[in-house]
């Protein structure tokens, strides 16, 4: 019975394995073809472009939602997006603060957590853990997520979340798809400024986020 047990799971790992490098060959070779890393923190200076998608604006010590005709230009703010430039999609965190409009402010920052090696590192980590890195590709700022979850931080909060990124960072630790991956990463930043999130982090990356939004009452 345990030989058996063994063979039906070394088959659906394999089965899965496979299936996850077909779908990420497919979809992202064409996306990251040309396309380098760009270096840990990339900002983008110029004016953001505009989401139609909704966005919560609310306080991440409270959970819940702040008018949105209130101006709070100048106030720091991280955001949640699931994107799907490419499949299994990228959970990107943007970060800065808030201009006059209620928008990023230009000199917002992206960043993820990303497997190196372009798109043979992101095949790979559908096998095995690859070196990994916290940076961002040029289409974060062109491709509008499918979802979104903003919230402004205090200057407390804004220290947790830049040493929850640093301690990252310096952590040595590989990027595999089903369990390092950017969804874990977003995970441990959101729970690092006081939010709720998600355990489950092999989860479609819009998903991801509107949970992340619902949990803290967006």
């Amino acid at each position: 019975m345990k030989r058996q047990y063994r063979l039906s799971f070394a088959s659906w790992s394999a089965s899965t394995g496979c299936a996850a490098f077909l779908i990420v060959l497919m979809s992202c070779v064409v996306s990251f073809a040309g396309m380098g890393r760009h270096q840990d923190d990339f900002a983008f200076p110029r004016e953001p472009a505009r989401l139609e998608t909704a966005t919560t604006l609310g306080l991440a010590t409270s959970g819940t939602s702040a008018p949105e005709n209130r101006n709070h230009a100048g106030e720091r703010f991280i955001e949640f997006r699931g994107e799907v430039a490419y499949m299994p999609g990228n959970t990107v965190i943007t970060y800065g603060r808030l201009g006059p409009d209620g928008e990023p402010a230009p000199g917002y920052k992206v960043i993820a957590w990303q497997a190196d090696y372009g798109a043979f590192g992101l095949i790979l980590g559908s096998f095995i853990p690859v070196k990994s890195y916290i940076g961002s590709y040029p289409w974060d700022d062109v491709v509008p997520p499918m979802a979104r979850y903003r919230v402004r931080v205090n200057d407390k909060q804004f220290a947790a979340f830049q040493a929850y990124v640093e301690r990252e960072r310096n952590s040595g630790k590989n990027f595999y798809l089903y369990t390092d991956n950017c969804v874990r990463f977003v995970r441990g930043a959101a729970r690092a400024i006081g939010l709720k999130a998600p355990e489950e982090t092999f989860v479609f990356s819009p998903v991801y986020v509107n949970m992340l939004r619902i949990m803290n009452g967006g």
